[in-house]
């Protein structure tokens, strides 16, 4: 719709010794134009737990997420997730399992690989790219369409500039286009590109 948006979001955990974390957070998407008419709205608010542990080389985490759209036609519904992944690796894999037990009743599955590069001193570059796959319900509650199997093709190139020890700048470039036919169909964009403009603070 190339219009912009405002997405606040908080997130309060606590880690243990041998790397395990609990969590809970807090997201927020604020229309700045008002493309759905609804300007400088809050449209959508998610509220999520997530922790995890060492396992398997990497890290297991489990979360569950339930979104709700404020006065809008969407209902809300609720995810859970299950995901690995392994960061010290030149192609960092991450493998993820969701499950909405709301609205869908339906499984959506993702792998993705991700590679991070020092540039120069406070300066890295870091590449993603991903694939996912849904069953029937899961297709049909997304896009009202759909077959089980490969559902979309994602991938991103984000630039980071550590500010302190506390902060982060970030600049991504982010596409996804959806890979079955019936699905391409039934929806306006199944080809989406997009930038972000991120700030990150630890307190």
């Amino acid at each position: 719709n190339d219009e912009a948006v405002l997405q606040p979001e908080a997130f309060l955990s606590y880690t243990w010794e041998d790397g395990t974390w609990l969590g809970a957070g807090l997201f927020t998407n604020l229309e700045l134009t008002g493309f759905s008419g609804r300007a400088d709205e809050f449209t959508e608010t998610d509220w999520i737990v997530e922790g995890a542990t060492p396992a398997g080389g990497g890290f297991v985490s489990l979360g569950i997420a339930a979104y709700t759209y404020p006065d809008a036609a969407a209902d809300a519904t609720a995810e859970a997730w299950l995901a690995w992944e392994k960061e010290e690796m030149f192609l960092m894999p991450r493998l993820e399992l969701w499950y909405d037990f709301l609205e869908a009743d339906g499984f959506y599955a993702r792998g993705r690989f991700a590679h991070e590069r020092e540039l120069a001193a406070r300066w890295r570059v870091r590449v993603e790219a991903g694939l996912g796959a849904m069953d029937r319900d899961y297709a049909a509650y997304t896009s009202g369409a759909g077959a089980p199997g490969f559902s979309e093709c994602a991938g991103n190139v984000q630039l980071i500039w550590t500010a302190s020890a506390e902060s982060e700048i970030s600049l991504s470039v982010l596409g996804s286009t959806l890979l079955q036919g019936t699905a391409r169909a039934a929806v306006a964009d199944p080809d989406l590109f997009w930038f972000a403009l991120t700030w990150a603070v630890a307190l």
